[in-house]
């Protein structure tokens, strides 16, 4: 079991956030194959947040943004920024540089939203 944990985490160890015109994409893995990508149309407010290694169960992709309402991406503790989705949804992604992110977003029009520090 172990081992098959190994396997799947493997992939998951380097997100890659990328904010454009049209929204949000993060990528996961060393090759960046696996993408989810955000539209601007459906971001409803974009806030900082502290990740801890135990919050929404530990660290790697927990949730399910369809069936859950919410999901989070976390390869490590410390900062990152929570986008609220379709009016019902959070994704929370882990970054070096969230306020970066934040200010972008809200330069293209999304809402600043509750900040967690």
């Amino acid at each position: 079991s172990l081992l098959a944990s190994t396997v799947l985490v493997l992939p998951l160890r380097r997100i890659e956030v990328l904010v454009v015109e049209a929204g949000v994409q993060v990528s996961y893995g060393r090759s960046g194959l696996v993408r989810q990508r955000f539209a601007l149309s459906r971001l409803d407010s974009v806030a900082t947040t502290r990740l801890s290694a135990w919050s929404g169960g530990g660290l790697g992709y927990k949730g399910s943004l369809r069936l859950m309402g919410w999901a989070k991406a976390a390869t490590r503790a410390g900062p990152g920024f929570r986008l609220g989705l379709d009016g019902r949804r959070t994704f929370t992604v882990s970054v070096d540089d969230p306020d970066g992110a934040v200010d972008a977003l809200a330069g293209l029009g999304v809402r600043r939203g509750e900040g967690d520090r």
